[in-house]
């Protein structure tokens, strides 16, 4: 009976945080971002050795097979970071070429940003980031 009521008690505190998306477990107040961003660093982990000490990637808006192609460039330091807009779905390509060999890796997502509970991180407003990085290294 003891176990029910805790329950009904505590259930409010979760419908009311989820609604208002309020994220308050585990949080590096040093990733705390304040005010909200409205563009964040989107974050590549890629195959860098001496067979591939560069490689070309395609940034596409959306999805690879129906989403907008963004920008082409090519990825030096590991990981990379490109700036973009917060809150986007996002899909890199990234081409890896030895010889007549090509080789396409994909990873995609969206961000998200979430509001840190008052009174976690100081007394500031306090944004986190999550799902910002994606990951093209080569599987051997």
């Amino acid at each position: 009976m003891n176990h029910v009521l805790i329950l009904i008690l505590i259930s409010p505190i979760f419908l009311i945080s989820c609604n208002e998306k309020v994220f308050t477990i585990d949080v590096n107040c040093d990733q705390c971002y304040s005010p909200k961003p409205d563009s964040i660093d989107l974050v590549i982990h890629w195959t860098k050795n001496t067979d591939f000490p560069e490689i070309q990637a395609l940034l596409y808006k959306g999805y690879i097979d129906s989403g907008e192609l963004i920008d082409t460039f090519y990825l030096f330091g590991n990981p990379a970071r490109i700036y973009v807009k917060a809150e986007e779905n996002y899909s890199v390509k990234a081409l890896y070429e030895s010889g007549d060999r090509k080789v396409y890796v994909i990873d995609g997502t969206k961000q998200k940003l979430k509001r840190v509970g008052e009174g976690i991180c100081d007394d500031y407003e306090c944004w986190v980031i999550e799902n910002d990085e994606l990951d093209v290294k080569l599987r051997y």
